[in-house]
């Protein structure tokens, strides 16, 4: 399991030192998410380019949890820009059909949320370079231990504080 830590936009000014403290601790990830309501838009494209720039700096790889609200914040292309500041990966929470999840995974690499996923809702991806990434708080209905892996695949893949996580 790779370990990382988290900077969100309300507090992008804490991503530098949140990241520091990280890579120095062995970390080699950065998590950020990209479509909490509370958050505006004014100022998020900022926010979101300093977020991923620290992390970069500090040698950890970007991954983004992104839903339908991260349009709202991020404005046209948000998928371009997010590739065009570094971001690794985009981790797909919710709200996104089949369609919009390809089209989305033809800019950027993408991860699905393994948290909510059951192993029906994985086929549809099986031919992507996907991986599974846990919510901070795993949901205990829906843990498989086949979601610990790459879609058709048998690497492992980033788990992010899957601690507590019950299998079956």
């Amino acid at each position: 399991m790779r370990s990382g830590a988290s900077a969100y936009l309300g507090h992008a000014e804490l991503a530098a030192p949140t990241f520091d403290a990280a890579a120095a601790a062995g970390a080699t990830l950065a998590f950020t998410s990209l479509h909490i309501p509370e958050d505006s838009p004014t100022g998020a494209r900022d926010a979101a380019t300093a977020i991923v720039s620290a992390a970069i700096d500090c040698g950890l790889a970007v991954v983004a949890d992104v839903s339908p609200n991260t349009a709202r914040l991020l404005g046209d292309d948000p998928w371009a820009f997010l590739r065009s500041i570094g971001v690794a990966r985009v981790r797909i929470d919710f709200g996104f059909p089949e369609t919009a999840i390809r089209s989305i995974a033809s800019v950027l690499p993408i991860a699905l949320n393994a948290s909510t996923l059951g192993h029906e809702d994985l086929a549809p991806f099986a031919d992507l370079d996907v991986e599974l990434i846990h919510n901070f708080y795993p949901r205990v209905d829906r843990p498989g231990a086949v979601l610990g892996r790459r879609v058709g695949s048998h690497r492992p893949v980033v788990r992010m504080a899957a601690r507590g996580v019950h299998r079956r």
